[in-house]
């Protein structure tokens, strides 16, 4: 049987923003910075997913001022769209 190829960094958090309780987001969130993540991705993934907004809310809720500023703001337009 095949192994499962491991999710990314950004695909893990965004998933984790999706499904996981605000404990779990900041852990992954955390967990994220200290593996090093790459914020671009990230968006790019949560635009292609439809899950920009959704992920840009749970951000502001639980860790305000993680995300880059110029990223937060796209995915507040993003959610208010």
């Amino acid at each position: 049987m095949a192994r499962a190829t491991p999710l990314s960094t950004e695909l893990a958090l965004l998933a984790s923003c999706v499904l996981d309780t605000d404990g779990v987001v900041s852990a992954r969130v955390e967990e994220a910075l200290r593996k090093g993540i790459d914020w671009d991705r990230f968006e790019r993934l949560a635009i292609d997913h439809g899950m920009a907004g959704l992920a840009g809310d749970r951000f502001a809720a639980i860790m305000p001022g993680v995300l880059p500023a110029p990223l937060a703001q796209r995915l507040r337009r993003i959610l208010q769209q």
